[in-house]
């Protein structure tokens, strides 16, 4: 993007007049003339209302993306439906079923008992009217097992007992294959769900890929399994139960994992590998409806999303790649009691089912299957375009591309800076780049400091998530002020021209301020591409297309004409402009409903202006130092900031911005889990020392605490219980939940009736060694229950019965190491038998030992007493309160 700013001398300038005579263009929208041939302060060409024109434009491109993000196929219906299509009336009518049990909890009968002989009567049909060239293999698997699963920031030891896996094996009757391509949902639920989304369509979804299959007149190369997996928001256990221990796991060569982060919507890629990119090749060239991309990847491996899935068990248990898709539209009733059939759109079954069915087809009938191993080099980057079709090219592949758009970038910027160097001396060049460089970058600090403080003003107001049922005010409380101050500091500058008068025409200062943004872009792409980030890709599309319509310009020798200079560069803005627009309609889709589960101690504002800093800066760097070419450009800006003060002001001073609406058909609901728990703690000598009992509060969201305070001003929080109290004496039933269990709040209560209480009994204390010692328990209780040991000062832990390996023995507590375990279990399964391996520095008749063991009574709706109803009907409609009764008991041993 040359120009020329040599000032012309005097005596010259009679020539400009001569030429005018002569007819030739004179017009300053078409050719570039230096400062001195006209007026200093003519500071743009176009109107102030062009501004507007392109922010229309910029609105009406996001909405083209909203709509090509909810649109879905037409769903196939029985009557009249054609042989080997998927039929989504089949797998509406399997979810109709599932969802009609209630929640599926790991060790309800919900789960274990109706759940399974729905899928075994199911399964059972098809293997029934299935052709004979396939044979179909049915087998119940009731795995007992331990494992470390590695969640950040703490791991935990993760024992499961006689949990239930439904498997269906799918070969070729006549054609032996050793090979096989696994298929993998879940059937169980969190408590008070009854998980139609999570993960109920999946498993209806594959019941219904199963027929189809079972059906087709070829039978495929190799086999398929279908693995019903009945364990895994326990978490993660029915995963781990098949592939370390089913027979048919050894065939496994890859895995397709459904899940669900939201109901209803598109399936969106997010995981894939690691390695094996014929994976990733085989689903974008057989998807009907492809959606995925690289970016969602990194952002859920980096653990932005407070989720997992399987795929985690069986990429690092297994040691197989495969591809993990998930469901994330409206979120807001992921894991609640919303989470039914109603939300989920026919339209997402079909979208589903014909991108599943393809995507088995393809593998299953591929050579890659037989020796994955052949082809496993390397990473993929990869995008859908719209929903439209997908992108996809080597991680090499797209290093070369970004090495050459690093090169073409830089040599683009040289010619320009040296182009603009004929006319200026050394000393003015200088500062002209200095001015050109910082403008740009500083415009971009400020408005990440007015996103700041506004998230900061916002959370200290008590006004914070004005946008989690308005989703469109993020606009006006985040994208204005950020587009205001990345174009304020250019339109000062080059009205005031602070020391630099005559040197450049707004013309060449505004190409001057885009080659430094497209230089700035540079860089961080070779930085991300240095780190191994595919996301660089993003990055790349934001040089390399600027740079070749640069590069057409000045090899068409247009580099002074500004018409063909502003057109080059918008249009080759419109493609990076439009799949950044089309990200932010995806990430914030998943994102906003996400900030209500992130826990109490993070201000969600940060999380939603930190994203629309970033896309709005993406989009639009190369657009707003191009205010400098508008007359009047402060009138836009204005417009800017007056809408952004009235949105300010509507959620800070009114109620109409609330962050909550109880509306069934669009509910935004208020996280918050209750547990009535009854604590125990003893002495060494196994006496009783205190015994109270009360409601423990878990807010999920920043205005949780709140919420109880404000209905329950009796409540105390749990802060000081963590200083002296192992797990801060609370009954946790996830690790997770210990980065939070300072936040939480205890309302005192009588107790709880408890029909089923733990009970820990220390079977043998015996010495292995003169300082080794060995504990071992046995535990009963409840099938949800969880062990939180943390040996005391010069006392280490060497190893237990669960697994081989200790884990890091974090969180700290007091300077000591602590060790969460939790445990799980089907229906009818023998006490839970464990032991410690302790080494002793000095013996001594001290305790060695802080164990607490609680109980979840998650599966007994009749253990919720009437006096904690009554206390929960008190939460307003739109708070959706998962409660249940739990235990906490400490020993010192």
């Amino acid at each position: 993007m040359p120009w020329t700013a040599r000032p012309l001398p005097p005596e010259k300038t009679g020539n400009i007049r001569l030429r005018s005579r002569f007819g030739e263009s004179t017009d300053e929208r078409t050719e570039f003339f230096p400062e001195s041939t006209r007026p200093f302060h003519q500071n743009g060409t176009y109107p102030w209302y062009s501004a507007v024109l392109i922010l229309v434009i910029g609105v009406i491109l996001f909405l083209g993306c909203t709509m090509l993000n909810n649109q879905l196929p037409k769903p196939v219906y029985i009557k009249g439906a054609k042989q080997g299509v998927f039929v989504a009336e089949n797998a509406i009518h399997h979810l109709q079923h599932l969802t009609s049990m209630g929640p599926r909890v790991v060790g309800s009968y919900e789960n274990e008992i109706f759940a399974v002989d729905f899928l075994k009567r199911e399964i059972g049909f098809i293997m029934q009217r299935a052709k004979p060239q396939h044979l179909l293999t049915l087998d119940l698997q009731k795995p007992t097992g331990c494992y470390i699963l590695a969640f950040r920031p703490y791991g935990f030891v993760n024992c499961y007992e006689n949990i239930q896996n439904v498997v269906v094996k799918l070969s070729s009757a006549g054609n032996w294959s050793s090979s096989a391509v696994m298929f993998n949902c879940h059937f169980d639920s969190v408590p008070t769900s009854p998980g139609a989304s999570d993960d109920g369509i999946n498993c209806a979804v594959m019941l219904e890929v199963l027929r189809v299959l079972s059906q087709t007149d070829v039978p495929l190369k190799h086999n398929v399994i279908f693995l019903f997996n009945g364990a895994e928001e326990n978490p993660l256990q029915g995963a781990h139960g098949f592939i370390s221990q089913h027979q048919w796991a050894s065939e496994v060569k890859a895995f397709i994992n459904l899940e669900a982060a939201g109901s209803g919507g598109k399936e969106i890629l997010f995981q894939a590998g690691p390695k094996n990119p014929w994976l990733l090749k085989m689903y974008a060239d057989s998807a009907p409806h492809p959606h995925g991309t690289v970016v969602g990847e990194e952002i859920f491996q980096s653990g932005l999303v407070p989720s997992d899935t399987d795929f985690r068990v069986f990429r690092d248990f297994g040691n197989i790649s495969g591809l993990d898709f998930a469901h994330k539209a409206n979120g807001y009733v992921y894991h609640t009691v919303f989470d039914s059939i109603f939300y989920i759109p026919e339209g997402t079954f079909q979208h589903t089912g014909d991108n599943m069915l393809a995507l088995v087809k393809k593998i299953a009938s591929s050579n890659e299957l037989t020796n994955p191993g052949q082809a496993s080099d390397g990473r993929v980057v990869y995008t859908d375009v719209g929903g439209l079709f997908m992108v996809y090219y080597s991680e090499f592949t797209g290093t070369i591309i970004n090495m050459i758009a690093f090169i073409l970038s830089l040599y683009t910027t040289v010619y320009n800076i040296m182009f603009v160097g004929k006319g200026l001396n050394r000393k003015q060049l200088l500062k002209q780049i200095l001015l050109a460089a910082l403008v740009p970058f500083v415009g971009w600090i400020l408005s990440g400091c007015a996103v700041a403080a506004i998230a900061s003003l916002l959370d200290a107001c008590g006004k914070s998530m004005s946008w989690y049922s308005s989703p469109y005010i993020i606009f006006f409380i985040y994208y204005c002020p950020v587009l205001v101050c990345c174009m304020f500091l250019p339109l000062i500058v080059n009205e005031a021209r602070i020391g630099f008068k005559n040197l450049l025409a707004c013309e060449h200062q505004a190409q001057l301020y885009c080659t430094f943004v497209q230089l700035i872009w540079t860089f961080l792409m070779l930085l991300s591409t240095m780190f191994e980030l595919r996301l660089s890709f993003l990055l790349m599309l934001f040089v390399l297309f600027p740079t070749v319509a640069n590069l057409v310009v000045i090899m068409s020798k247009n580099h002074q004409r500004m018409s063909v200079w502003l057109m080059s560069l918008i249009g080759s803005l419109a493609f990076p402009t439009f799949l950044v627009l089309w990200y932010t309609v995806l990430v914030f889709e998943l994102f906003i409903p996400i900030t209500g589960r992130i826990g109490p101690d993070k201000n969600p504002e940060i999380f939603i202006g930190g994203i629309s800093f970033l896309m709005c800066i993406l989009a639009t760097s190369y657009l707003t130092p191009l205010i400098v070419l508008v007359k009047k450009g402060g009138t836009f800006l204005g417009i800017l900031l007056a809408l952004h003060l009235a949105a300010l002001l509507a959620a800070i001073a009114t109620s109409s911005l609330f962050p909550y609406s109880a509306n069934v058909l669009s509910p935004t609901t208020q996280r918050i889990y209750a547990f009535h728990t009854e604590r125990v703690f003893y002495e060494k000598e196994g006496q009783e020392l205190k015994r109270d009992a009360g409601y423990w509060m878990v807010p999920m969201d920043r205005h949780g605490p709140e919420t109880i305070k404000t209905l329950f001003p009796e409540a105390q929080t749990t802060e000081n219980d963590c200083k002296d109290k192992l797990l801060c004496g609370l009954p946790a039933f996830t690790v997770r939940l210990l980065q939070i269990c300072k936040h939480t709040l205890w309302i005192p209560s009588p107790a709880p009736v408890i029909h089923n209480p733990t009970k820990l009994e220390l079977l043998s204390a015996k010495s292995l060694s003169k300082s080794v010692r060995r504990l071992t328990f046995n535990a009963t209780g409840p099938d949800h229950m969880q062990l939180h040991i943390s040996p005391k000062p010069g006392v280490k832990l060497l190893g237990w019965s669960f697994c081989q390996d200790v884990t890091s023995g974090e969180p700290n507590w007091n300077d000591r190491p602590t060790y969460f375990i939790h445990y799980g279990r089907g229906l009818d399964s023998p006490p839970w038998q464990f032991w410690f391996d302790l080494e002793v520095q000095s013996l001594s008749n001290d305790t060695i030992l802080d164990l607490a063991l609680s109980g979840q009574y998650m599966t007994s709706g009749h253990q919720i007493s009437p006096i904690f109803r009554d206390m929960l009907s008190k939460f307003p409609d739109y708070a959706k309160v998962v409660a249940w009764t739990s235990s906490y008991k400490h020993w010192q041993f």
